[in-house]
């Protein structure tokens, strides 16, 4: 069985249209995305403290000039050093 079909089409992948499709996932989704992330950041930056968090600190700058986007943040953030593994 085959889990992906791929049709050459280019698709601008705009912020919204990543939030849109992150919201639409169900919870095991949403999971499968955090983990992509985290294997993304890891291939990508190796040598990176933890999984990115410098850039989450880097962002935090962005942030405090919009709050919406501050607020959707801290509620998408505010319990994950507590379910988030660290890398050693």
């Amino acid at each position: 069985m085959v889990d992906t079909i791929l049709i050459p089409h280019e698709v601008a992948l705009t912020p919204e249209v990543i939030a849109r499709a992150f919201w639409n996932m169900g919870t095991d989704g949403q999971t499968k995305f955090f983990e992509s992330l985290a294997d993304v950041i890891t291939e990508e930056s190796p040598h990176a403290y933890g999984y990115g968090e410098m850039q989450w600190c880097c962002l935090r700058d962005e942030l405090m000039k919009n709050p919406k986007a501050n607020s959707m943040h801290k509620a998408l953030s505010l319990f994950a050093y507590d379910y988030l593994p660290h890398k050693e």
